[in-house]
């Protein structure tokens, strides 16, 4: 299925229900009211996402990631820069923290951020397809990407779409952006769009 305007629309459409599961999900987990809103949804091929993030992640990326099997094969992953995470735990917990020193206890809430987010959203993308996806538990990295896209050899990365959607995360008292990005095969990114009726 080519990725036309409309479909570009459509699959933008079709996040956002993915995206107030996991804003439900994350205000039960810290016990106050966010926020997740995706002002941004595009797809990439995934030799092109370094070179996109790099105009808006500069240095090092917070990277929690996780791979994805069953109807749909790929990975999904929340990403920060150091700043943003830094920003981001000074909201949950009141913290000043360095970008650059991010203690176990910092990284752990912030793994357990994403491992919120990204279960939310692809439970919904499960049921959007009515079909059961299997997840590992995810992984924090502070690197450029590399862990990440160590799972896909390189010569696969011009056959592969990556569903980008930047996000900032809303508390009372400020907010946060980041990235939450979806990898998929072709095949798979096909099927999630035929899944939408309207398409």
């Amino acid at each position: 299925m080519p990725l036309t305007p409309t479909n570009q629309d459509a699959l933008a459409h079709l996040m956002q229900p993915a995206f107030a599961r996991a804003s439900a999900a994350l205000s039960t987990l810290l016990g106050q009211p966010i926020e997740l809103h995706a002002p941004d949804v595009r797809v990439l091929r995934l030799n092109e996402l370094p070179a996109f993030l790099a105009t808006g992640l500069n240095g090092e990326l917070i990277n929690i990631h996780m791979t994805v099997e069953g109807a749909l094969k790929g990975a999904a992953a929340l990403l920060f820069s150091a700043q943003s995470a830094a920003e981001f735990i000074h909201l949950l917990t009141g913290q000043r923290t360095s970008p650059q020193s991010l203690t176990i206890s910092q990284r752990e809430a912030l793994h357990e951020v994403g491992n919120i987010l990204l279960n939310a959203c692809l439970g919904h993308l499960g049921n959007q397809l009515g079909a059961k996806l299997t997840y590992n538990l995810p992984h924090l990295d502070i690197d450029n990407l590399g862990m990440l896209l160590a799972h896909f050899p390189a010569a696969t990365h011009k056959n592969r779409r990556v569903i980008l959607a930047r996000s900032v995360f809303q508390l009372k008292i400020g907010s946060a952006s980041g990235y939450i990005i979806i990898i998929l095969d072709k095949a798979s990114l096909n099927r999630l769009l035929s899944s939408n009726s309207p398409l």
